[in-house]
């Protein structure tokens, strides 16, 4: 389970609950994390060391999509101070790994229609980026959000290579003959293809949050949101072609998230309703 920031009425309820969880810091914390180990060992007190005994933590992830933002310095900063005092509590220093989470912004464009190969990441960040990558073997946590996509790109590729409900391909990746069919396979490899150009080749990719919106905008609805999923969770044991075996994959979300700014698909990924019954399955 993905927590997208502490919560203890959460934390309390996943105590002995036998599952996995990754737990997020939010870009508004970066600073006091970063410029105070004493901050950063109160967190970790609070929110780790008193659960450690009953809660499986997987990852730390500091900072979402944190950047491209005015606090992108701290973002390296903040991540040590977590580490070090994460390391402080644990008997088994490998069981928890930080991170932090990048998203479609920090590419420096992205075209649904051009193969992986061509992504780059945006300069304004690689000179905070390739520290990161390059500090731990954590996995890199990216969000990926096709219907984002689609929505700037409305006219190709058709909507059938959103939902993996085809089989006509795409593209092929001119280097290496990879064939395309699917938008989420596409966008996964394009992040791997920025990162070897950084000279990163060994760095994993979690895709933090993916899913599909129910309403508020082109082809959100819940019967494309389903479909989404559905073939999403068939799908995602093949990998991709240029990284096969199941990559980690978190669903966003479990519920809407209706304070969020922005468009109003952006509010409609939850997959329960607030009494906890599904929209779909």
């Amino acid at each position: 389970m993905w927590l997208p920031k502490p919560n203890i009425q959460v934390l309390d309820a996943l105590y002995n609950s036998q599952l996995e969880v990754s737990i997020g810091i939010p870009n508004s914390d970066l600073r006091s994390l970063a410029t105070n180990p004493a901050t950063a060992n109160s967190w970790v007190k609070k929110h780790i060391r008193d659960y450690l005994k009953g809660i499986n933590f997987k990852y730390i992830c500091i900072g979402n999509e944190a950047l491209l933002t005015k606090d992108s310095d701290h973002l390296l900063p903040a991540m040590r101070n977590i580490y070090d005092a994460i390391q402080a509590v644990l008997t088994n220093k490998d069981m928890i790994k930080v991170s932090t989470t990048i998203g479609m912004n920090d590419l420096d464009s992205y075209d649904p229609t051009s193969p992986p190969p061509t992504c780059s990441f945006d300069e304004k960040i690689t000179e905070n980026l390739v520290p990161i990558l390059d500090s731990n073997d954590t996995p890199l946590f990216v969000n990926i959000l096709p219907h984002t996509v689609r929505v700037y790109n409305p006219q190709e590729p058709v909507l059938r290579n959103y939902l993996f409900t085809t089989n006509n391909p795409l593209m092929t990746d001119g280097e290496q003959e990879y064939e395309y069919t699917y938008v989420f396979d596409c966008i996964v490899d394009g992040f791997y293809s920025a990162m070897e150009a950084l000279n990163m080749h060994d760095v994993k990719i979690v895709a933090a949050a993916t899913g599909w919106p129910r309403s508020g905008g082109q082809d959100a609805s819940v019967v494309n949101a389903k479909k989404y999923i559905s073939s999403l969770i068939e799908r995602i044991p093949f990998g991709t072609p240029k990284r096969r075996g199941p990559p980690e994959t978190y669903i966003y979300t479990m519920y809407d998230e209706s304070y969020l700014r922005g468009p109003a698909w952006n509010k409609s990924y939850g997959v329960f309703d607030i009494n906890g019954k599904p929209y779909y399955f």
